[in-house]
């Protein structure tokens, strides 16, 4: 099943959203700066597509990690 673009972004918000991570790691680890984390996570603005397939992978890259 694909999702389109609307749906991959609120995706990327939704996980960003439920995470205890700090703005900080996750910026620090994607290389999104962490002002346009504190947005997302926020509400006040959206991720362009790009963004919103690193912050997917990243917490899908998180969830198979054993550490």
């Amino acid at each position: 099943m694909q999702l389109c673009k609307a749906e991959i972004v609120q995706k990327a918000i939704e996980l960003i959203s439920n995470s205890t991570l700090s703005n900080y790691k996750i910026a620090k680890d994607t290389g999104i700066t962490e002002a346009s984390i504190g947005n997302y996570r926020n509400g006040n603005t959206r991720p362009a597509l790009a963004n919103a397939y690193l912050i997917i992978y990243y917490f899908n890259k998180k969830d198979v990690e054993v550490s």
